[in-house]
């Protein structure tokens, strides 16, 4: 009995079967934005889920703006403090004490290391959280942090000032780099065929508001005291 035609024809229709599992697959939209070399990317999550299959250019640059001025905003009302800090830490010494010194440095510092430990736990929990939720969540913490930052100067107790100064900068940390986490992950969104172009020019939105805002903290700052450069950073956001 000649079986080879059998086999022929299962093999035929495995074939055809794989390519309608495969045309499948490629034609199921699952939520999952696909990086250009085919892995997924880290930041996809409940809003990649829900986007359209297709913006329109007018639309995609609305968001490419408006998001991009965001960053640059929170970037500049964060660093607006840089100068103004360390003026006034430096004022409240009184005995210019060195340990007091290295201490209102840290007050700069502490944000960062917060950044390093929650941006990795903020991407895990994007999908729950929903990226356009946190960049405006955020958006408000920053402002609403700035303002109360600006508050600390009637403190006259170093310690109390200092501690208070730490804690609004653990915040300020946490809800910045959210920020950063939930634009990334909107910009990988909207231009899933230029993620270079999206992670540089959120880098440089980013770095122009860092470059801004000390330089803009210090003119506020000589022209209406400490609360000024704070009141005006949240009034930007």
């Amino acid at each position: 009995m000649d079986t080879s035609g059998g086999s022929s024809k299962d093999t035929l229709l495995a074939g055809e079967s794989d390519e309608d599992d495969t045309g499948d697959k490629s034609t199921q939209y699952d939520g999952h934005l696909q990086c250009s070399d085919g892995e997924e990317d880290l930041f996809s999550g409940a809003d990649v889920a829900r986007a359209p299959a297709e913006i329109s250019n007018v639309q995609r640059n609305v968001i490419y703006f408006c998001l991009g001025l965001d960053t640059l905003l929170i970037s500049a009302a964060v660093s607006i403090m840089m100068p103004v800090m360390a003026i006034e830490g430096d004022a409240k010494n009184h005995d210019r004490d060195v340990t007091k010194r290295a201490s209102v440095g840290l007050v700069f510092s502490v944000a960062k290391f917060t950044e390093f430990f929650a941006a990795p736990l903020l991407a895990s929990e994007l999908q729950n959280v929903g990226s356009k939720f946190l960049v405006v969540l955020s958006t408000m913490a920053v402002a609403g942090v700035l303002l109360i930052f600006g508050l600390i100067d009637y403190i006259d107790e170093w310690k109390y000032f200092l501690a208070l100064a730490y804690a609004i900068r653990v915040v300020q940390g946490v809800f910045s780099v959210g920020n950063y986490v939930a634009v990334y992950a909107i910009f990988v969104t909207i231009l899933p065929n230029s993620l270079s172009f999206a992670n540089g020019s959120l880098r440089a939105f980013n770095g122009f508001g860092y470059a801004v805002g000390p330089f803009l903290g210090g003119a506020l700052f000589d022209a209406g005291g400490f609360l000024l450069p704070f009141a005006v950073g949240c009034g930007m956001l």
